[in-house]
């Protein structure tokens, strides 16, 4: 299932989990190529790790770590809530891209920020379906306004 970035920021913006603000810092180069990461076959229900989440956090649940696990995600602790997320990583992270159709998740700029509405732009395939850090969208080679999600 490819997860659109618009539709991860509703959700976050619907459950409060989501707080975008300036961003100043210079956000990591990506990788220029990633391997294929293999899917476990093993299936892990250990919960007591996920025990310290914090209340606003929805709980985690034995199908929920299943599930994830199924996709080829980990449940990791993501943006300033500390609250756990199906996290999966892409194998065609830092692929050049102009557009997210061509990567399995969404094309962005993590480099230089590009004033917004320019054309003719490439960015990377994001490294995970993760829309915590500082990027921009690019969407048919246009350059979205630059967001830092936390």
């Amino acid at each position: 299932m490819k997860l659109n970035i618009s539709t991860i920021l509703i959700t976050l913006c619907t459950t409060g989990l989501l707080t975008l603000s300036a961003c100043n810092a210079q956000p990591k180069s990506m990788p220029t190529e990633k391997p294929s990461k293999p899917v476990s076959t093993s299936v892990s229900t250990d919960l007591t790790k996920y025990q310290d989440q914090r209340d606003m956090c929805q709980k985690v649940t034995e199908k929920k770590v299943i599930d994830c696990q199924k996709q080829g995600g980990s449940l990791q602790k993501q943006g300033m809530a500390q609250c756990y997320m199906c996290t999966i990583e892409y194998a065609d992270a830092g692929k050049a891209c102009s557009d997210g159709s061509e990567c399995q998740g969404a094309c962005l700029n993590y480099n230089d920020f590009i004033p917004a509405g320019k054309t003719n732009q490439q960015g990377q395939c994001a490294k995970t379906n993760s829309p915590f850090g500082c990027y921009q969208v690019i969407e048919k080679g246009v350059a979205k306004h630059a967001m830092c999600v936390d």
